[in-house]
């Protein structure tokens, strides 16, 4: 489904493409990986009758230096416009510093270890076996490799001895009328795909120039020949698009996911080469899936650290492996304007935000990406891939595909920013990052197919996340009355409501029954009813009950601080041995305080006396509601702990578990 995906994204702009330098950064590394090579470029040209000139080096592109202090550091950034002559190709997998794959023209990485080793015998012998390996793998060369690998590296290895060993690129130009390179009256130069690569050695008095047309074309040539590599058949079927005639493989070292990492045991009798009896690639989709391959790998970015550390938290990791990010868009019919799809792909590619239509990835889908204007309409579809790759060693978490553009701006424009207001004056726990809310809400192994859910309008379970928010809860609870350990559990009431916010807003926009409900009533509500304990409380569902109870626990907690400068909850209910369950709540933190109250002469007042009142009568009167749903009741319980209203008691005083004023709005 990937690879078809991208054959067509590919497709689509395989056509469109038709300036020469674009094509040829799209389908090399010249600026990915590769860019430090370009900083000493030894360029050497080759007559028709064998003799080989060489020059000194040259400096293709610019140093520049990226941050400041410490973190300052010099990186070369090639010449784009020049480098489209000599196209690098960064293999996937195996050691870069073998011959791999194919090469559209004799332009090879010269390592600083490879440019010692062809020093050390002081001769040129070492740099002819480097060269001869490589100019067997590349076009127009395999015949003459070893006699041309001589004359070169004659040529050069003068050259190389004058200078310090470093990291470089050996670019051999053999003229010729069908070749790549050729010479011609500087007058002459200046024709659309020519670059100019300055006065040639081999003939004074002329320029020598790369016709950039004919090097295209040889691009394809390597890439469709490493699809060969794992098999090619004359008289095929490609898979794509059914067309019959010769097929390859889809195997290429510029994308590890079309490189086969298998390690188990292979089936009796395969070969290398049966992997065209898998997918077989005509040469026009081979070119598609190539292109879509390298667009795929532009349009990756790194996920949000945020998102990692909610996914492997609690796993004994606070860091968790770079997860990556891709995600494009594709049209469901045939009848789009191809310009327009290109243009807004280049803009994907580049994250060039141009309109205010736009829409921003990066809260939804964690990573930073946008839904350009272009592409902004219901004849488009997104895809979102997440995976992990160590060389060629994929891992692949998550593919979402199908997702409406006017789904994504929903959630975006609406949906997400509604909920994370809920508590307006309060920093949300795990930022805006909405990944980073699911891995939370559901645990990090859940993540993705709630993603997934989210993405294609399914229900979300309401019940899995009270009870992970009521574990939380628990887990620092036993800690209280530490002020680091309120923090974190206001940290999760706030987001317990945030998150049951979004699951109201959600479910009801795109009418779709709630999973596994656990009704609560808004904050709203709740506090207009506790400001008002003279009217009867309708309240029956647990986590409703437990609100209200965990409000009268909270002020009846400050007025005993002020009274015996002492923590309620450590020192009258949670008693060696002792379980925060719901029962335990009742029977030793409810019950007892209007006794403890008039031991201790605490004045406790009659707006509080009706509320602590209701309270009781709706933990009798419910008891079995409450004891069949503890989840519900201790979520709902911590909540009103945590979020009780300060005009209750007046002026708190100043302990340190006192809870912060909250602004709650409607919702």
């Amino acid at each position: 489904m990937l690879t078809e995906a991208l054959a067509r994204l590919g497709s689509l702009l395989l056509d469109e493409n038709d300036n020469l330098t674009t094509a040829i950064r799209d389908l090399s590394d010249i600026e990915k990986n590769t860019g430090k090579f370009y900083a000493a470029v030894w360029l050497v040209e080759v007559l028709e009758n064998g003799s080989a000139f060489s020059r000194p080096y040259e400096v293709w592109g610019t140093w520049q230096t990226t941050g400041t202090g410490k973190r300052a550091r010099s990186e070369f950034v090639p010449h784009v416009e020049k480098a489209v002559a000599a196209p690098t190709f960064w293999p996937v997998g195996g050691d870069p510093r073998k011959p791999q794959g194919r090469y559209a023209v004799p332009a090879y990485y010269f390592y600083a270890k490879d440019y010692q080793a062809c020093l050390e015998p002081q001769d040129p012998s070492a740099l002819r076996h480097y060269l001869e390996l490589r100019l067997q793998r590349t076009f127009g060369c395999q015949d003459q490799a070893g006699v041309l690998a001589e004359r070169v590296s004659a040529a050069l290895w003068p050259q190389l001895r004058e200078i310090e060993p470093k990291d470089s690129l050996i670019l051999i130009c053999q003229l010729g009328s069908d070749s790549v390179y050729r010479v011609l009256p500087e007058e002459q130069l200046g024709s659309p795909g020519e670059v100019d690569l300055g006065p040639s050695l081999a003939m004074p008095g002329m320029m020598l120039a790369a016709d950039l047309r004919h090097l295209v074309s040889r691009l394809w040539w390597a890439r469709q020949e490493e699809g060969a590599e794992y098999g090619r058949q004359d008289h095929g079927v490609c898979t794509f698009c059914g067309a019959q005639g010769e097929v390859v493989s889809s195997y290429s070292k510029a994308w590890p996911w079309f490189n086969p990492t298998w390690s188990a045991p292979r089936p009796s009798g395969w070969k290398k080469t049966d992997l065209v009896e898998e997918i077989a690639c005509c040469p026009r989709c081979y070119a598609s899936l190539t292109y879509g391959g390298k667009l795929f790998g532009h349009l990756s970015r790194d996920v949000d650290p945020v998102v990692i550390r909610a996914i492997f938290e609690g796993q004994g990791s606070s860091r968790g492996p770079r997860i990556q990010g891709a995600a494009w868009l594709l049209p469901w019919h045939q009848t789009v304007d191809s310009r327009r799809f290109l243009r807004g792909v280049r803009r994907m590619r580049h994250r060039q935000q141009d309109s205010p239509r736009d829409i921003h990835l990066q809260d939804l889908l964690g990573f930073d990406n946008l839904i350009p204007e272009e592409l902004n309409a219901d004849a488009y579809r997104l895809t979102a891939v997440y995976y992990t790759q160590v060389n060629a060693d994929i891992h692949l978490y998550a593919l979402v595909d199908d997702i409406e553009p006017g789904t994504v701006a929903t959630l975006v424009n609406t949906l997400i920013p509604l909920a994370a207001e809920t508590l307006a004056e309060e920093p949300l726990p795990v930022g805006r990052s909405f990944p980073a809310w699911l891995a939370k809400a559901y645990g990090g192994g859940y993540i993705w197919q709630s993603l997934e859910k989210v993405l294609r309008h399914r229900p979300l379970s309401t019940r899995r996340l009270v009870h992970r928010a009521a574990s939380r809860m628990q887990h620092w609870v036993k800690r209280l009355p530490d002020h680091v350990a309120f923090a974190e559990l206001s940290s999760e009431v706030r987001f317990l409501y945030v998150f049951r916010a979004f699951l109201t807003l959600y479910h009801r926009h795109f009418g779709i029954a709630e999973e596994d409900s656990v009704p609560m009533r808004s904050l709203t509500e709740l506090q207009q009813m506790i400001q008002n304990p003279e009217t009867i409380w309708d309240l029956q569902e647990p986590a409703d009950v437990g609100f209200v109870a965990g409000n009268v626990v909270r002020e009846f907690s400050r007025r005993f601080w002020s009274d015996q400068e002492k923590d309620y909850l450590k020192t009258r209910v949670m008693t060696f041995g002792s379980r925060l369950d719901p029962d335990t709540l009742w029977r030793r933190a409810l019950i007892p305080m209007m006794d403890l109250a008039e031991r201790l002469d605490i004045d406790l007042g009659r707006p509080f006396m009706l509320r602590l009142g209701q309270v009781l009568r709706l933990m009798e009167t419910y008891r079995e509601t409450w004891s069949r749903d503890p989840d519900a009741f201790l979520s709902g319980f911590w909540s009103g702990y945590c979020l009780a209203d300060r005009t209750f008691s007046g002026t708190p005083s100043a302990d340190r578990n006192a809870a912060p004023a909250i602004s709650t709005p409607e919702g």
